[in-house]
């Protein structure tokens, strides 16, 4: 099953970040995660990829954000898998596999 990200719900959810006025290395931090949220990536590979310590990143995303990271992906997870329902883009056991 392919898990990449529908365009459209990925260009709707980016559409909200911005409108949301995070700073730069938020948008780019969740952008990041997005792209790959079903790919096996915890902070110490997102901390490589932007030069970061983990745990400045782990600190960072729960003092900008308001949420830790894994709460983050498990609710970004969540809000992509009711998308595909309401767009009627899956099926429940396709999206059960995610």
């Amino acid at each position: 099953m392919n898990t990449a990200l529908h365009p459209v719900l990925l260009a709707v959810m980016l559409r909200k970040m911005k409108e949301q006025q995070l700073n730069p290395l938020s948008v780019d931090l969740k952008t990041y995660i997005d792209m790959r949220c079903f790919d096996n990536i915890g902070l110490k590979d997102i901390a490589e990829v932007f030069g970061y310590n983990p745990k400045y990143l782990s600190h960072y995303f729960k003092k900008k954000m308001n949420v830790t990271y894994s709460e983050y992906l498990r609710s970004f997870r969540f809000k992509y898998a009711i998308s595909l329902f309401e767009l009627g883009l899956d099926s429940v056991k396709n999206v059960g596999l995610l």
